[in-house]
């Protein structure tokens, strides 16, 4: 018996192993739209799971509509007026405090209908009123009640750590003789769960929906992109949101106090909302951040009309490349940025030198070969575009050491510098292919033209003057472009990131196919 145990565990184990192994192997085969469609599943079966636990540990004695019914206005208020994210169509509100309090007050099932009515009027309402739509699609109606079941999610699993923790209904106790410690730890403590929860749910939808068009996606595909989503857009913010906690405390505490009910609360709503401010114009400041580089790319395109569409093929080029390598979040968040400015010490270059056809004197060379040095000199600059200076200074550099600026080896060049060489110099031998990412083109890389329907872009935008050839070099297919990388692994180009870059235009070229 004692020798019958650990092969009986053994067995469950492996069981238990190979059972994960299938899931895993049947989510990477789950193409962008299934992985949604998941992921909503999943988050409407958490969302009546907890309603569901909510409601039945809910003590409804004591309870009134009138409460019911300030607290979801509230609550409801904050939902009108979010804070817009720098990135994207995301968008943030301080619902979560607000609902924090009525956990505090009244328990889980109140909280959790409070927080999933304000959601579902306050999309209603915005779409209606504010966006003026008449006819509300069905892409909006699932919208709604998946926005509507994340609030509900997060907002009923930390009103039942809240109750776990030993968290009291203020609205049974006494404040003058009840230990202000016995709610406002477990509150606080609830309260951070919640928003963590909240912005969780907010990075992985967002990675989700990103990956809405990828024929395969994988669990890291989707926790990478989450980990981007929350360093570009949610990382700055998490610091002042989390300033909002104690409002719950008060929020709670004033409104039992001496009985003042909705006027006890009325007062903090004022500050509550004006502190909002702050984050409207943090994020105002984050996105004018992000604006510069668009900013710094046109200048260059005024310079040399040839780089418009170049510049943003190659920064494409290197986010696909940096997430195919899966390299860390903190380089995904930077990498289309040093694509899109990689060439920005070129504003100073003659075109007749940049187009020449024969052979560049030595002084032209000196020139040339001068222009990574000016790029990072540039950008360095800009406080925030530190972390890419590095990468744009070095994607010149070749694995043998005989590169420039710095002749560095392979070991010695950023990741990030290598993967910006192979896209760079891809696109530069292919830059007349009429494809983009795998796919026909179907509009200017630059200032998004398109053609009528049904005709074939031209290599020459008429809107903007963007052309995907240069003057002096004939364009390359991309099979004697990827030829042309494989020629140059080992001494010009990293093997690893050549790999890769082969290995993604195959399965691209694939699912185009298909």
């Amino acid at each position: 018996m004692i020798e019958a145990r650990p092969h009986r565990h053994q067995t469950v184990v492996e069981r238990t192993v190979q059972t994960l192994q299938g899931s895993l192997e049947r989510w990477r085969a789950v193409d962008g739209a299934r992985a949604f469609s998941l992921l909503q599943t999943a988050v409407f079966t958490a969302f009546l799971v907890i309603l569901a636990t909510a409601v039945l540990r809910q003590r409804w004695d004591g309870l009134s509509v009138s409460a019911a019914a300030v607290f979801l206005l509230i609550a409801l208020s904050s939902e009108l007026l979010p804070v817009r994210l720098a990135e994207g169509n995301g968008e943030i509100t301080l619902t979560p405090i607000i609902v924090a309090g009525v956990v505090a007050l009244f328990g889980p099932g109140y909280a959790v209908i409070v927080a999933f009515l304000a959601a579902s009027l306050g999309s209603l309402i915005h779409k209606r009123l504010l966006d003026g739509e008449r006819e509300l699609t069905a892409s909006f109606w699932q919208y709604l009640l998946y926005n509507s079941c994340c609030i509900g999610c997060h907002a009923g699993a930390g009103a039942l750590v809240y109750q776990a923790l030993g968290g009291p209904r203020l609205i049974d106790v006494n404040l003058s003789t009840f230990p202000l410690s016995h709610f406002l730890i477990p509150l606080l403590i609830s309260t951070l769960f919640a928003l963590g929860l909240d912005l969780a749910l907010f990075s992985i939808g967002s990675a989700v929906v990103e990956s809405a068009e990828e024929p395969r996606v994988s669990f890291e595909m989707v926790w990478m992109r989450a980990k981007v989503t929350w360093l570009r857009s949610l990382a700055g913010l998490i610091p002042n949101y989390l300033m909002f906690t104690p409002f719950a405390f008060v929020l709670a505490y004033l409104y039992v106090w001496r009985g003042l009910g909705f006027w006890g609360v009325l007062p903090i709503l004022v500050p509550f909302f004006s502190v909002r401010h702050a984050l409207n114009v943090l994020m105002a400041s984050v996105k004018t951040y992000r604006q510069t580089t668009t900013t710094l790319a046109m200048l260059m395109q005024k310079y040399h009309p040839y780089t418009r569409g170049h510049l943003k093929r190659v920064a494409d080029l290197s986010l696909r490349l940096a997430r195919e390598l899966r390299l860390p979040a903190a380089s995904q968040q930077w990498i289309w940025e040093a694509g899109l400015l990689h060439d920005i010490g070129k504003v100073g270059v003659s075109e007749q030198i940049l187009d020449k056809q024969g052979k560049l004197t030595d002084d032209e060379w000196t020139v040339i070969k001068a222009h990574p040095v000016k790029s990072a000199e540039i950008l360095s600059q800009l406080e925030f575009l530190d972390p890419l200076v590095p990468w744009v200074r070095h994607h010149h550099e070749r694995v043998d050491g005989r590169g420039y600026p710095d002749g560095l080896t392979e070991r010695e060049i950023p990741i990030e510098a290598a993967i910006i060489a192979v896209a760079d110099a891809f696109d530069a031998m292919t830059g007349s292919r009429n494809s983009s990412e795998g796919r026909t083109r179907r509009q200017c890389d630059a200032c998004e033209w398109k053609p009528q329907t049904g005709a074939d872009m031209p290599e020459e935008c008429p809107e903007c003057g963007a052309t995907l050839i240069r003057s002096y070099r004939k364009p390359m297919s991309v099979e004697e472009g990827i030829h042309q990388l494989r020629s140059g692994v080992g001494t010009q180009f990293s093997p690893r990131v050549v790999r890769a870059f082969v290995r993604m235009m195959a399965r691209e070229e694939a699912a185009a196919g298909g």
